[in-house]
């Protein structure tokens, strides 16, 4: 009777020590019972395989379960692999759910959750829920990947929540060091996308990408283009509505040197800033050198014409043109009718064309939008000039304050260090500048 094989209960009550000697050797999946068993040679053991239908290995039994049990070991390969063959349809290989109010679906460390697929339309990971469609901690929280090859609408990692304040997909970084990323992003294709968020809800306040950082020199949203060559784009933004911004920034602090947007070049021949369209200022605008810039009227091809602005410590309006005396050698000029309530202290300059005028002269101020010359030769042209200070009530919102001390941290800074000799590490904006470079 050696050696003693015991009996032992279903999922299978025996199975051959070796099946090298017995006549099914042959046989790979062979149903033996109407009932939905079956026996199957797997290497060199039998099973007898159970279906809750009769149909062996296709349907599990519902008549049983595994709750509360541990499953342990080490393969280098899955512990457990399920299939869906279905070829249409909602083909479900798993699910799992959580009825608690904090329940886990699914909980996992070192690589949380790893799914891929090789479709063309397939998730690897799909998360739906009110709290967390997909929620992962450990080395890789939640990593997915979409090895097709193939066109097609295929996503690494896909989020859903349909609550009113729900996530489709959160990413957070508790520790409080370190280069770390609450969500991070990565695309080899020619025109792919590391992280796209869109969201399609037609009103409210959505937000395709939202980003938030505490930290005291964090960023909420930070991107990098990192090749050397061709037109890339740190950050793209595009607004398809009809009021619309591609990009919004905005520094909600009421105190301290902040930015809504901030713009940075190194190159001697680059932008920090580049529009293509009007462009508005509503506040204050400041430049250490301000120019107009336009192709050159002579050699348009080749050639670029700047010229310098008109500056002054005064916010000043200048207004000319030319006029020709009537026969008594007078002129009457009218102003627009919003001149008076834009500009006081008005300052007046003639000047005689074709001969000279030594007793030309301002007969009348300017007086209900009019003003009179005098003194001159009949039939004579006269080229005048009017200079106002702004007096609305913008200018006197925000009045030109010439003088200024620097306040905070840009005292014993610069605004363009290199003009004095000093070291770029002087300059105002030279910690912003210098924080993301690598």
């Amino acid at each position: 009777l050696a050696p003693r094989q015991p009996l032992n209960p279903a999922p299978y009550a025996i199975h051959a020590l070796s099946a090298g000697s017995v006549p099914w050797s042959g046989v790979t999946d062979a149903p033996v019972y109407s009932a939905g068993t079956g026996l199957q040679l797997v290497g060199s053991q039998f099973r007898v395989l159970f279906g809750g239908n009769g149909s062996a290995t296709t349907v599990a039994r519902s008549d049983h379960n595994h709750f509360g049990q541990t499953w342990s070991g080490a393969v280098d390969a899955p512990a457990l692999h399920i299939i869906n063959t279905l070829n249409s349809g909602e083909a479900i290989a798993l699910v799992l759910d959580s009825a608690g109010t904090i329940g886990l679906g699914v909980r996992s460390q070192f690589w949380g959750v790893y799914s891929q697929i090789t479709g063309t339309t397939g998730y690897p990971i799909y998360g739906v829920g009110g709290s967390y469609g997909v929620h992962g901690e450990g080395f890789n929280g939640v990593s997915g990947i979409s090895k097709a090859l193939v066109p097609g609408a295929t996503n690494g990692v896909y989020g859903e929540a349909r609550s009113t304040q729900g996530r489709g997909v959160f990413g957070t970084v508790s520790h409080p060091t370190g280069v770390t990323a609450g969500v991070y992003g990565e695309s080899v294709s020619s025109s792919g996308r590391g992280i796209f968020g869109t969201a399609t809800h037609p009103t409210g306040t959505t937000y395709g990408v939202f980003g938030q950082a505490a930290s005291s020199s964090g960023r909420a949203v930070y991107g990098r283009a990192s090749s050397g060559s061709g037109m890339t784009y740190g950050v793209f933004g595009r607004a398809d509505s009809v009021s619309g911004r591609g990009v919004y920034g905005v520094a909600t602090a009421v105190s301290g040197t902040n930015y809504g947007i901030y713009g940075q070049t190194n190159s001697a021949n680059g932008f920090a800033g580049y529009f293509s369209g009007r462009v508005q200022v509503v506040g204050t605008f400041s430049s250490s050198n301000k120019y107009f810039l336009i192709d050159h009227p002579l050699d348009p091809a080749n050639k670029v014409l700047r010229h310098a602005s008109v500056e002054s410590s005064e916010m000043l309006n200048l207004y000319s043109g030319n006029v020709t005396l009537d026969g008594n050698g007078e002129a009457v000029v009218t102003v627009p009718d919003w001149f008076s309530a834009l500009n006081t202290d008005i300052r007046y300059q003639l000047t005689a064309i074709g001969a000279p005028a030594p007793t030309l002269y301002i007969a009348e101020k300017l007086t209900g939008n009019r003003f009179r010359i005098g003194g001159g030769a009949a039939g004579q042209e006269v080229s005048w000039q009017l200079t106002g200070v702004r007096h609305d009530p913008t200018a006197r919102y925000l009045p030109l304050i010439v003088e200024e001390d620097k306040h905070g941290e840009e005292r014993g800074r610069y605004l363009l260090p290199a003009a004095y000799g000093q070291p770029r590490e002087l300059g105002v904006t030279y910690q912003l500048d210098e924080a993301d470079t690598e």
